[in-house]
């Protein structure tokens, strides 16, 4: 997943800039492998378990659905956010290189 990450960040830069702004959606793989990345941080440090992803569609073993707590569902939804954001501005560093309002606020 780090390296799919590593590969799509710039990628995502250079396809926006080069391509079309919108290419910059790309960017969500790097920006929810980083939120991932942090939430787990966080969830380590302040609660001193493991981060669980929590999954609407049942992608989450049974060991996993025992041990969700609480804070795993206020971690998932600032995963996402922080995900969403993160492509937002690639979104918006392509629109100010390209001189372009495509992706406004």
């Amino acid at each position: 997943m780090a390296a799919i990450a590593v590969i799509c960040a710039p990628l995502s830069i250079v396809l926006g800039i080069m391509v079309h702004p919108f290419f910059a959606v790309v960017a969500i793989v790097p920006a929810a492998f980083l939120s991932y990345e942090v939430c787990g941080v966080v969830s380590r440090f302040l609660f001193g378990k493991e981060f669980i992803f929590v999954s609407k569609f049942g992608l989450n073993t049974s060991e996993e659905e025992q041990t969700i707590s609480r804070t795993d569902y206020v971690l998932t939804f600032l995963c996402t956010v922080l995900a969403v954001l993160g492509m937002f501005l690639v979104g918006e560093m392509v629109d100010q290189i390209r001189g372009e309002n495509v992706w406004k606020w």
